[in-house]
């Protein structure tokens, strides 16, 4: 799959006018921090898809709207290296419950400036694909600036493929590389429509077949409290 991803582009947005006062705000409020991340980065990572959506912070799109990888900005030192991941804190749960719950839907790392192209794919693309009936689901994108080149220890994990992307901890990963605290970031909302079972067909795999369990006691208003749980076809 080809990425999409230098800036500038056609596709993306201009970068700029969010103060660290909004990203707060959104962040808090929609409880990326601390489901993702403990400390909220100062600034925005702009986001635009091919399609012409635009990720802002926690605005909804739709899954046929992100099928391809965005176009991202961020600022960035040219001199320094960077690591971008896109998180699925809301997937459905392995059926190891003390797992964590995120999926890793991208990450690269090594990223020269801000110039992903360039950078070092750990997990290739995989479009948003949240299940049928369940709340919608935050993915979210966080930027860390290295200390240093790495040698990322972790498995590749190609578009097609849903091994190693289940039962992720971006605060463990950042933990394991000491990537600090994210520079730079931003989310958006999507739930499941129509287009999903195209993106299975697409990648040519079968798709999980999710179902939802709510935990006894959890108010169906908080969506953040859902617990899924799923296995994958033999």
């Amino acid at each position: 799959m080809k990425l999409v991803c230098d800036w500038p582009s056609k596709f993306c947005v201009s970068p700029g006018a969010k103060t660290r006062d909004k990203i707060f705000q959104a962040m808090k409020s929609d409880k990326i921090a601390p489901d993702v991340v403990d400390r909220c980065p100062e600034k925005l990572a702009e986001v635009a898809f091919p399609s012409g959506g635009q990720v802002d912070l926690g605005k909804e799109l739709t899954p046929s709207q992100t099928l391809t990888p965005p176009s991202i900005y961020w600022e960035a030192d040219k001199k320094s290296l960077y690591t971008l991941c896109m998180v699925d804190p809301d997937a459905p749960r392995t059926k190891e419950s003390n797992k964590p719950n995120q999926w890793n839907h991208w990450t690269v790392g090594n990223i020269p400036g801000n110039q992903i192209a360039r950078g070092q794919p750990l997990v290739e693309y995989l479009p948003p694909c949240p299940a049928k009936n369940s709340p919608p689901h935050r993915y979210t994108y966080m930027v860390y600036k290295q200390p240093a080149r790495i040698n990322f220890k972790e498995p590749r994990v190609a578009a097609n493929s849903f091994q190693h992307r289940d039962g992720f901890s971006l605060r463990s990963f950042a933990q394991k590389y000491q990537l600090g605290n994210p520079i730079a970031g931003n989310f958006f909302k999507c739930r499941w429509d129509r287009s999903v079972p195209m993106i299975f067909q697409r990648l040519q795999v079968q798709p999980p077949p999710f179902r939802m369990v709510i935990r006894p006691g959890v108010s169906q208003s908080n969506v953040h409290s859902y617990s899924y749980s799923f296995s994958f076809r033999n």
